[in-house]
């Protein structure tokens, strides 16, 4: 597999597992050069390699962790003796080809990565409301985010939970950099959408049930259910990029966004998708989360946000 993005240093694994005839390496290392790497310079460790038959070849590089999309590129399939018996699949490349993020240190790749490296803070004073009588009251707030700047048009921000908008706008930062085009370069059919949400739209439950009490049940919004469910993430982003595989929205708890690309993987390694736009949302930040979570001893009691 191998992983890069715009902004960060190339990173891959290759690891090749020969055949019998030392030409199947050259065909494999050329499509690697040539195919992935197209538009990015040559893939470095890999010239001056003399194919061998039976030889493994092994580049790696540090990669950044960072992912929203993955391809799968069906290379061959070995038939030396010793691969078969080890792993009855063919060989693939599975790669992180687009990124997109919305944080608390940044709302694009460049910025974000920028920010990491500088050990810039994304922890700040709670603005989005009154901390008064709550045991804590720093948190990772999402600032500055515009979403018209991800074409998401105000009707869509209005109805939708944050978390769906998040996950849409990273997502379309992804596919902008992945350069598919679902039905140009990619079977709408074979390409999915595993984007999870460990809780959905909790500032929506948290504002109907609060009209429930107040107001009665006929003030109870008609959206409220597909704003609140987690798989609503997925689908929206599956509506907006034609994304007609599957669609998968992975729920558990914080380790869900890295499950959902272990899920995506697995997809496209067993033949599902050729592509799947993969990740995680969450926008958990209201007073009934806050008070949660640190009457469990999961937040700081500490204002100071260093």
């Amino acid at each position: 597999s191998f992983s890069r993005g715009a902004g960060i240093e190339d990173a891959f694994r290759v690891v090749v597992k020969a055949a019998d005839d030392a030409a199947v390496i050259e065909d494999f290392l050329s499509l690697f050069q040539r195919h992935s790497f197209e538009s990015h310079g040559p893939v470095h460790g890999l010239e001056g390699i003399v194919p061998v038959p039976g030889q493994v070849v092994v580049a790696a590089h540090v990669a950044a962790d960072v992912e929203q999309v993955i391809v799968r590129h069906r290379v061959c399939c070995f038939q030396h003796g010793d691969f078969r018996r080890s792993n009855e699949f063919p060989v693939f490349f599975i790669g992180h080809i687009g990124m997109g993020i919305v944080s608390p240190v940044g709302n694009n790749v460049e910025t974000y990565w920028e920010n990491l490296k500088k050990g810039v803070n994304g922890i700040k004073k709670l603005t989005r409301f009154d901390t008064e009588g709550l045991a804590a009251s720093v948190a990772g707030e999402i600032t500055d985010f515009n979403p018209a700047d991800f074409g998401i048009e105000p009707a869509f921000t209005r109805k939708q939970d944050l978390f769906s908008v998040y996950a849409v706008a990273a997502a379309k930062q992804a596919m902008d950099q992945s350069g598919l085009v679902s039905g140009d370069n990619i079977d709408p059919f074979r390409l999915g959408v595993y984007v999870g949400s460990g809780i959905g739209g909790f500032p929506s439950t948290y504002r109907e049930v609060e009209k429930m009490i107040t107001s009665g049940p006929r003030w109870i919004s008609p959206l409220y259910v597909p704003t609140m469910i987690p798989n609503i993430a997925s689908g929206n982003i599956s509506i907006r990029h034609h994304a007609n595989g599957p669609c998968v929205p992975v729920v558990t708890a914080c380790a869900t966004a890295t499950h959902s690309l272990g899920e995506a993987y697995r997809a496209i390694r067993h033949g599902y998708a050729d592509a799947i736009i993969s990740g995680g949302t969450e926008s958990p930040l209201i007073p009934m989360a806050v008070a949660a979570f640190a009457n469990a001893k999961a937040l700081t009691g500490s204002d100071d946000p260093d």
